[in-house]
């Protein structure tokens, strides 16, 4: 998904000049709504099988976690180029680590996501 909407969203719209920041919002929120299709045709209950079902299909989950991470990379974009930042940046982080801050971005969100 990623490669489909670096190539079908984002460099179109850039080569468009529409601004970094605009194309950037564009294509995470394109990717939610992608991914709220997909979620849905994967979780479609009938209505006969709903009667019975304690889960109810909840939308908008996957876009808003887009939304949130379109927040995220605006923000580093915004505040990544300060002194502060990109004096930290030239710190060696190790991949777990690394990988493990960016988890915790997602994390304030997952129960809105998840629907939990």
């Amino acid at each position: 998904v990623h490669s489909m909407m670096k190539r079908g969203v984002f460099k179109p719209l850039l080569q468009r000049k529409v601004p970094r920041t605009t194309a950037i919002t564009i294509t995470f929120l394109v990717s939610g709504f992608f991914h709220e299709y997909i979620t849905t045709i994967v979780t479609y209950q009938h209505a006969d099988d709903n009667k019975h079902s304690q889960n109810k299909q909840w939308y908008g989950g996957n876009l808003l976690f887009f939304a949130w991470n379109a927040l995220l990379v605006l923000l580093e974009h915004t505040i990544g180029k300060t002194w502060f930042f990109e004096r930290v940046s030239n710190f060696p982080v190790p991949k777990l680590v690394r990988s493990l801050l960016v988890v915790s971005m997602a994390l304030p969100l997952v129960h809105i996501i998840t629907n939990d």
